[in-house]
């Protein structure tokens, strides 16, 4: 859905994720508003590690996934 780039220090793992966390909020907040009425979805955020960050791997990936249990999408989320 969205690929963003860190920038900054981090000190540890958790102030690299506060910081994906932070970096794809709106985009999440767009994408679920153009989601259909009654979609149910949660947020997936996908960050490096604070030492592959340091070694360069700067990329963040937001996106919407269907939650687990036994409904089933009947469209793909837009």
């Amino acid at each position: 859905m969205a690929r963003l780039r860190l920038a900054g220090a981090y000190a540890d793992n958790d102030a690299v994720r506060d910081a994906a966390a932070t970096l794809c909020r709106v985009p999440l907040r767009v994408k679920a508003a153009e989601q259909p009425l009654g979609t149910r979805w949660s947020t997936f955020v996908q960050y490096p590690y604070r030492t592959s960050y340091l070694l360069g791997e700067t990329t963040v990936a937001c996106s919407l996934a269907a939650p687990t249990g036994t409904a089933r999408l009947t469209a793909p989320l837009r």
